[in-house]
Order: structure tokens, then sequence, then C-alpha cells
């Protein structure tokens, strides 16, 4: 039989895990939106070569956000697994609890039955004689 068992030490330390990333995220996007809030006309000049490297540095940055939107949505999915592993088997757990308590009631029946030894009813033959054998 497979012993399945949640160590709900290792849980709170993924939980905890999970919540440490999106605390760094959340500090990474906001230095990237005020980084992104300084592109503009005022920060850069129109001198060619100053122009590429705002428009490359644009893009740059506009990948780096979508790379931290996806780094998001990923650790949102995760804490959405991990919740809903967590309340699956808190549900099952319980169904498990149940069903043992009826098993365990089934078998305190039977023990209880088997300690009162058994049934036995003997008659004596009514009618008709008895031959030894």
């Amino acid at each position: 039989m497979t012993d399945i068992r949640v160590d709900l030490d290792v849980v709170n330390a993924r939980v905890s895990a999970l919540n440490q990333m999106f605390d760094q995220l959340e500090t990474s996007v906001q230095g990237l939106n005020d980084v992104l809030g300084l592109q503009t006309t005022a920060t850069w000049t129109d001198i060619p070569a100053c122009a590429t490297f705002a428009s490359q540095y644009g893009l740059a940055l506009t990948a780096l956000s979508r790379r931290l939107s996806d780094t998001w949505q990923k650790i949102r999915e995760q804490a959405e697994t991990l919740r809903a592993a967590a309340a699956e088997l808190t549900a099952t757990d319980e169904a498990t609890q149940d069903d043992l308590a009826a098993t365990l009631r089934s078998l305190d029946a039977l023990v209880a039955r088997a300690e009162a030894g058994p049934v036995v009813q003997i008659e004596a033959p009514r009618t008709g004689s008895v031959r030894a054998v």
C-alpha cells in the first residue's frame, strides 16, 4: 500500500518561497516602471546615436517587461496549483477519514462478534434411531 503524506513544513516552505519570489518580482516591476517613466524626449536628445540607443534601450525594456509579466503569471499559476492541490488533499483526507471510520466501525463489530464466540445450535434428532458410527 502506498503511504501518502503531506508534510506541512514543506508546503509552508513552498508558499514562503513563492511569497518571496512575488515580493522580489513586485520590486523589479516597480523599478522597471520607474525606468520606463523616464523614457521621454526630456531624457533623450534627438542626436542620431542617442536616438538609436534610446530605441534599442526601449525595446530591451519592453522585452524585460514581457518577461516579468510572464514570470508574474507563472508564480500566480504555481500558487493556484499549490492551493488547489492542498484543497484536494484536504478533501481527500477528509473523505479517507470518513471511509476509515466506517471501516473501523465494521471491524469493531466483527471483533465483537468474534469475541462472543461462535453461535452453535445443536439439536438432537427428534425422530428415528441414533446409530453409532
